[in-house]
Order: C-alpha cells, then structure tokens, then sequence
C-alpha cells in the first residue's frame, strides 16, 4: 500500500476544535518575551476499521482477535512569531519525557515539520498515541529558545476535518475538500493560508457541506514554491477550525510503479512514474527524462540521499524504506500489540535528513498490510 507526500491528492484527517470545553493552553517564555504560541490543537482518533490481514502469522491474527485498539493522534499547530528559528527539545506526555519514544511504549513516534520552525512561520507537531485515551492529554513541549508550552487536550471527536489537497501548474491554485463528521450544523466562514486571511481569494463551494463535503479553492497570494511548507486552516460559525501543514507542488498525477529501468516501456504504457527499490544514478534519471518521466529513488548509506543525484530534473521523491512496518513483526522481546511502529520513529529521521540535504524534492513511503489497521 503505498503512501506518498508527493500525490496530487493528499488524504489525511486534520481537524481541530478549539474551544474551552476542549483545550487549555499555558506558555512561559524567557524574560516573559513570547515567540511560540499554539494556533490549532486537537486529538483526532482513527476511524478504525474491521479489516484485517494476517499474512498466515497467528500472532498477527491474535492481535487483532485480542488487542488492537485504535489509536489517533495528538495534533498541534505552532506558529512563530519571533525572529530565530524555533525547534523542540523535549517533550511530555502526561508527566513522561518521550522525546526519545521508547519501543512499545504509549507514544509510537513524533514529528515536527518544518523543523526548526522558521521565524514568523507555522509548524506542525504530530505525537502518535498507540492507544485511545480515556483522560485528558497533558502535554509540554520545550523549545530551542527556553519557552514552555501547556496543554491539556480532550480525547474529543471533533466536527471538521481536511480530506484532501491539490494544486494547480504553476502553484498558484489550492484545491481543498473539509468533511463534516460531527453532529450539528457547521458554515464555513473564514480561509487562512500562512496565517494571512484569504477568504476574498477562497471560492468556497458549500459552505454548509453539501453531502457532508466542502470543496474550497483557493488563490495564494504568490506562487507556492514547490516542496516548500505552507498552513492552511479554515473556521466555521461555531468556533471549529479544520488544519493542516503541508509540503506545495504542482499538478502531476503520478501512475507507475516498481520494476526494472526500462524507461520507453514505461512511457510507451502511458506510465509517467518510475519507482526505484534501489538508489539511481545520474544516467538511469537522464534516461527517465529523456522519455518525460519523474521518478522515485531509494537512499544510500543510513538513509541519505545519493549526493550527485540531488536536485536532478527527474527526481521527484526520495523512497524511505520498503514496507518498514514488515520488519516490526520481527522485533523481539515485546507482544505484538507493542510491536506496531518500532521502526516509525527511523522514519522520521529518514524524512527531515532527505528534506534538510534536499528541500526541492519530496519523500515517498511504501508500507506493507502488516498489522493493518494498527500500523
């Protein structure tokens, strides 16, 4: 099942509703000077499901007979209004340091895009929970710059959600769907791209959510460099805020897949996508260029980008690791409840280290049907 930061769609579920009843929010800062501060926070569950996939293994099937639960996600939208850079060092989870999760612990991984947050900039903090809590989230978050952020987030389903992002050719055109998944009537009333309001340039389609679906369309202020990170975030007439941080590109719609270098069987298929289970060289992407087709490039060494290929024409996203969720099954020592995502965190750094080395192209990860919906 592949997974891609580079599709034209991107499916996601990033919603919040910010409010009171859902969320409480403290931040200390050195000499009272206050650079980071919260815009969006939320707890958004799995939707879960009653597929399962054993692959033959008893312990898989065990697991999902026994104890999967679903999980969800703690997400958080920081915004930097100060002048440096701003990255976190530590961060806690209901009074426990799990800045460096521990396998088979309650946190399965976190991640924090761009990171470090650029000065007057926007950044998203996702922290992974293996299990659906039943209290209060308490979180604290520790920054680069000696400031300390409080939350206390609801284990709440919240009423909107992102569904999906496209773009246009030149970058300059979002295409955005919000969902309604709460009861209760919501209106659509207020777009914001990079924290500067937009609603004038927005065409909103159903502002009331017209089969529970509102498409937006909206007209950046400029042109959206590709590969670079932007926040988009929409409100309604109750107070719900839907977000989401997201990398910008064009309109490509990748179809392909694996195989062998055989780029003019590939264009001749009407395939516009090559992707590679090992590292390609300058010459096998001259070759995929030369038929007019992109493609996706595993890494060398511990997970680095091949330094003479980067920023290559054809190059449109680095290839993580083949199905990293296979390996979990394989880890020793913990139930398999506690197996699920030991090798998430490996993919995080894998992620920040292609962006860092090379910010113009996009990464891309294959994850098997291993303990699936859990994974």
């Amino acid at each position: 099942m592949p997974i891609n930061s580079g599709n034209q769609w991107i499916s996601f579920a990033a919603l919040t509703l910010i409010g009171l009843p859902l969320i409480s929010i403290s931040a200390f800062s050195r000499d009272g000077v206050g650079g980071i501060s919260v815009d969006a926070a939320f707890y958004r569950p799995d939707r879960g499901t009653t597929f399962a996939w054993f692959e033959m293994a008893k312990g898989i099937e065990n697991f999902h007979r026994e104890h999967y639960r679903a999980g969800g996600l703690v997400e958080v939208y920081l915004r930097n209004d100060g002048k440096e850079p701003v990255s976190v060092e530590r961060i806690f989870v209901n009074g426990k340091d799990v800045t460096e999760p521990e396998k088979g612990g309650d946190v399965v991984w976190w991640r924090l895009r761009p990171n470090p947050i650029p000065a007057e900039g926007f950044g998203e903090l996702l922290i992974r929970l293996r299990e659906a809590p039943k209290e209060p989230i308490a979180l604290e978050v520790q920054t680069s710059t000696k400031e300390t952020l409080r939350l206390k987030i609801q284990p709440a389903l919240t009423p909107i959600r992102m569904e999906g992002l496209a773009f246009d050719e030149k970058g300059e055109r979002i295409f955005a769907f919000v969902e309604l998944v709460g009861e209760g009537k919501q209106r659509i009333t207020r777009v914001w791209l990079d924290g500067e309001d937009v609603t004038k340039q927005t065409l909103i389609l159903s502002p009331n959510f017209w089969f529970n679906v509102c498409p937006i369309v909206v007209r950046s202020p400029k042109r959206l460099t590709f590969g670079s990170f932007h926040y988009l975030r929409v409100d309604t007439d109750k107070g719900t805020k839907a977000a989401v941080l997201f990398r910008a590109r064009d309109d490509f719609f990748p179809l392909g897949s694996y195989g062998y270098v055989t780029p003019k069987e590939y264009a001749s298929n009407n395939c516009n996508l090559y992707v590679c289970f090992g590292a390609m060289r300058t010459h096998e992407l001259d070759a995929l260029k030369s038929y007019g087709l992109k493609g996706v490039s595993a890494l060398v060494g511990e997970g680095e980008p091949r330094k003479e290929t980067m920023g290559h024409k054809a190059l449109w996203a680095y290839y993580l690791m083949d199905e990293p969720d296979v390996g979990d099954y394989y880890v020793e020592g913990l139930s398999h409840e506690k197996r699920v995502s030991s090798n998430a965190m490996a993919m995080v750094k894998r992620d920040w280290r292609c962006y860092t080395a090379d910010p113009s192209v996009l990464t891309f990860l294959t994850v098997d049907l291993t303990y699936k919906p859990a994974n």
